[in-house]
């Protein structure tokens, strides 16, 4: 049954869950139902959300069923689902006397030769943000590969040997970006760096992998 709705090319809703789908663990095995949206009822599975959840539950939208209001307060989440409508409201409002500096210096360390991609979307992104500026630091040789950045995008080259100008610049931004792109060879000198650096930081992709200790209050982009 299962196998001939998904076939059928008609809009499926699931109603709390769609069938086939472990609620615990998001395993799917063998088959489940493929959703166009999926109705819950009072609170999400964490199910929906990972293994291969998130492929058959669709759109989410929550329904009341008289849940008492004791068990969502006593309810403690694992993590937190970003809601697109939201997320503006908790961006800062722009004022038109500030300069950029004001609006927020971000420093990102990130890329290495042959992968300049994840470097230059993550600082599109801190610009599309609302950062005011924004200065990549990446490995010497890489001029070439970032000519095609954002032309708001300041790009320094750096030196493993030398690290000074990083943590010249930290003493003046108001956070960091660290790891996108920047490939397995980096190990000590990611170590070494992000020790010495006390700024809000978000930590992502073999970042992760480099270091064993993280900043307090770092933001990890992947849960292990």
């Amino acid at each position: 049954m299962i196998e001939q709705a998904n076939r059928s090319k008609l809009p499926i809703l699931a109603i709390d869950i769609p069938s086939g789908v472990n609620g615990n663990t998001g395993v799917v095995a063998p088959i489940a139902i493929k959703a166009q949206e999926t109705i819950y009822l009072g609170m999400p599975k964490i199910g929906f959300f990972i293994g291969q959840g998130y492929n058959f539950i669709g759109k989410l939208s929550r329904v009341d069923f008289g849940m008492d209001e004791k068990y969502i307060t006593q309810a403690k989440g694992k993590a937190f689902l970003i809601n697109d409508q939201a997320v503006p409201a908790l961006l800062p409002p722009i004022e038109r006397v500030r300069h950029k500096y004001q609006a927020g210096y971000v420093i990102a360390l990130a890329g290495s030769p042959g992968m300049p991609g994840a470097a230059m979307l993550s600082c599109l992104a801190a610009l599309r943000s609302g950062a005011g500026i924004v200065r990549l630091f990446h490995p010497k040789g890489m001029e070439e590969e970032f000519a095609v950045a954002p032309l708001e995008l300041i790009r320094h080259p750096y030196s493993w040997r030398e690290p000074e100008p990083i943590f010249e610049e930290a003493k003046r931004a108001k956070a960091c970006l660290i790891g996108p792109g920047i490939g397995k060879e980096m190990c000590s000198f990611i170590q070494s760096v992000v020790s010495k650096l006390d700024l809000p930081m978000v930590i992502d992709a073999d970042a992760l992998y480099h270091l064993k200790v993280f900043p307090k209050g770092a933001i990890l982009t992947k849960i292990f």
